[in-house]
C-alpha cells in the first residue's frame, strides 16, 4: 500500500485506493538496496509477455522510498491507460515498471543523520555530503541496470527490458541529470525541482546563506571535481538519443529554474529541439511537485517509455514474439 501521509512538496492527486489495489508493489534486495517494485505482477500475469520499460524514480533529500509511493502508483498505472488506448490492437507498447529505492544514506540506508543536514542546520560538511549522496545514488542507478533483468525475470533466456529511465525530485532531480549523463544505457531522463549544475546550485546556496566560498565550506579541489563530474559541464553528446523532460517551479528559491538556463541553452545550440529536450517551468510554483507537472511527466513517460519507442526514433512490436 501507498504510504499513509504523502509529503507536504508533493501536491498532486493519488489515485484511489481501487485503483491502487490493482497495481503490485513488490520488495526485493538487490546489490545491497532495498527496492520497491511497481506492477511487476501485472507483467507476469499477461499471457502477452510484452517487452519491458523499467522506470527509476528518486526521491527527494531526507526522504524515502516509500514517500513518493503515491507517484509510482500514478505512472504504473499507465498501463492500464495503454492497454485500453489505440496501442491495444497492434500491441505497440511496453510494459511499464517503475522502481524506487532509499539513496545513499536515507531509509533503509541511513548511518549519519547529520550528513543530510544543511549548513544552516550546522553541518560544515553539507555540500560534500549532498554531492556524495546525488552522486552515490545515480551510480546507484547504473549498477542496477547492470543486474536488474536477471532478479525481475529469472526465466527469460533473453534480456526483455528495450527501455530505461530515470525521474527524480529535487536532490532525485539532481541525481537524475547525473544518471542521463553517465549512462547511455538511458534514454528518457524527467528531472523535476532539480538541477543540471550542481556548481551553480551550491555557490547560490553559499552565498544565500552567507557561506564563503571556500575551505572548510567548499575546498577547492572539490570544486575541481565538480568541474569534471558535474551534468552541466559533460558534452551534448552524452544527451544524444535521449527524450529529456526538464520541470521547475516559476517561484523555486531553493532550486531555481533559471539554473539550468545555461545548460539547456548549450543543448539548443548544438540542436537539440523542444520534442527531443522540452521544459516546461511551471509558474506559480514553488520547490514542490505540483499536479501540472505530474500530468506532463504522465505524457512523457506514456510516449517515450510505454509506447515502443527505440531510442532512434522508430517504433517497434512492443511484444517478445517479434524480438525471437
Amino acid at each position: 500500500m501507498a504510504s499513509s501521509q504523502q509529503p507536504r512538496y508533493l501536491k498532486y492527486a493519488p489515485l484511489s485506493l481501487d485503483e491502487i489495489s490493482q497495481i503490485s508493489k513488490t520488495e526485493l534486495l538487490v546489490a545491497g538496496i532495498r527496492l520497491n517494485v511497481f506492477a511487476l505482477d501485472q507483467w507476469k500475469s499477461n499471457s502477452a509477455k510484452r517487452t519491458v520499460s523499467v522506470l527509476f524514480m528518486l526521491h527527494g533529500r531526507r526522504g524515502t522510498a516509500d514517500t513518493i509511493d503515491s507517484l509510482c502508483y500514478r505512472l504504473a498505472s499507465l498501463n492500464n491507460s495503454a492497454s485500453r488506448s489505440k496501442y491495444r490492437d497492434d500491441c505497440n507498447y511496453n510494459h511499464l515498471i517503475v522502481i524506487s529505492f532509499d539513496h545513499v544514506n536515507h531509509g533503509t540506508r541511513l548511518v549519519n543523520e547529520k550528513a543530510n543536514l544543511t549548513w544552516a542546520e550546522n553541518n560544515t560538511t553539507h555540500a560534500m555530503d549532498m554531492w556524495s549522496t546525488q552522486h552515490g545514488t545515480a551510480r546507484d542507478v547504473s549498477n542496477l541496470i547492470d543486474v536488474l533483468p536477471a532478479y525481475l525475470f529469472p526465466n527469460q533466456d533473453m534480456d526483455i527490458v528495450t527501455k530505461w529511465g530515470v525521474c527524480g525530485i529535487s536532490l532525485g532531480g539532481h541525481s537524475a541529470f547525473l544518471a542521463l549523463a553517465a549512462d547511455s544505457r538511458i534514454t528518457v531522463g524527467i528531472p523535476i525541482i532539480g538541477s543540471a549544475s550542481y556548481t551553480t546550485l551550491i555557490t547560490h546556496r553559499a552565498k544565500t546563506s552567507n557561506i564563503p566560498l571556500a575551505s572548510p565550506y567548499l575546498p577547492t579541489h572539490f570544486l575541481a571535481t565538480l568541474s569534471n563530474l558535474d551534468a552541466a559541464v559533460q558534452p551534448a553528446s552524452r544527451f544524444r538519443g535521449k527524450r529529456i523532460l526538464v520541470l521547475n517551479g516559476g517561484n523555486d528559491n531553493l532550486v531555481p529554474a533559471a539554473h539550468n538556463e545555461r545548460f539547456l541553452q548549450g543543448l539548443r545550440e548544438e540542436g537539440f529541439t523542444d520534442d527531443i529536450v522540452r521544459v516546461r517551468v511551471v509558474e506559480g510554483a514553488g520547490h514542490e511537485v505540483v499536479e501540472e507537472m505530474v500530468e506532463e511527466l504522465e505524457i512523457w513517460v506514456g510516449k517515450w517509455l510505454v509506447e515502443s519507442w527505440d531510442g532512434k526514433g522508430r517504433s517497434d512490436s512492443g511484444t517478445l514474439a517479434a524480438k525471437l
